[in-house]
């Protein structure tokens, strides 16, 4: 195992450094959901999104990610589903996590 230290925005381009194009078959975004159009965004621009990457982003209504969910709603990039869950540990608190299937 090895681990990156440093922010997101910094490390997605070492990962096409270190491993080439197309090289991402998972991706579990549980960050701040404002900031995940932003990761997405970089990680297509740098093509390092295998076909049928399987792209899990949590906690989207809360703090939320309006312009991600749109995005891999709307795009005809993305097979997406999206599910309403309970936050953890409330059960009266509702949030979602949008499941997308990357087709490019």
């Amino acid at each position: 195992v090895e681990v990156w230290i440093g922010q997101v925005k910094d490390l997605i381009p070492r990962l096409g450094e270190e491993f080439g194009d197309c090289n991402l078959n998972m991706v579990f975004m549980d960050q701040r959901g404002t900031t995940f159009h932003d990761d997405l965004s970089q990680l297509e621009e740098l093509k390092l999104l295998a076909p049928n990457c399987r792209i899990v982003a949590d906690n989207t209504v809360k703090p939320g990610a309006p312009v991600y969910c749109w995005h891999t709603t709307v795009s005809d990039c993305y097979d997406t589903t999206n599910y309403t869950l309970c936050e953890f540990l409330e059960s009266t608190i509702e949030d979602w996590q949008v499941v997308c299937d990357y087709r490019g």
